[in-house]
């Protein structure tokens, strides 16, 4: 018995679903950023409270680093996620 059956079409990639990893890189930026955020609160609250000094220019230095360090991220987060804007405007 011969079968007059014709073979699927190839599929085609761009139709197929794509698993993303996006989310998880969002995620770890925001984990990353806010490790730094705590160690930059702790660097300042051992400096105020503990050995009572002024903070000095490497404090403020660390303040600025940590405030343009989640510059590039808040890009990011906007075009892949619009409702964020909100959070981070």
């Amino acid at each position: 018995m011969a079968s007059n059956s014709t073979a699927p079409p190839p599929l085609d990639p761009s139709q197929l679903p794509h698993d993303t990893q996006q989310p998880n890189i969002i995620m770890c930026i925001i984990f990353t950023w806010v490790v730094a955020a705590l160690a930059v609160y702790a660097r300042f609250y051992t400096k105020i409270s503990i050995s009572r000094a002024k903070p000095a220019a490497s404090e403020w230095c660390l303040i600025s680093a940590l405030v343009r360090s989640g510059a590039p991220a808040r890009p990011a987060c906007c075009l892949s996620h619009p409702g964020l804007t909100i959070f981070l405007a």
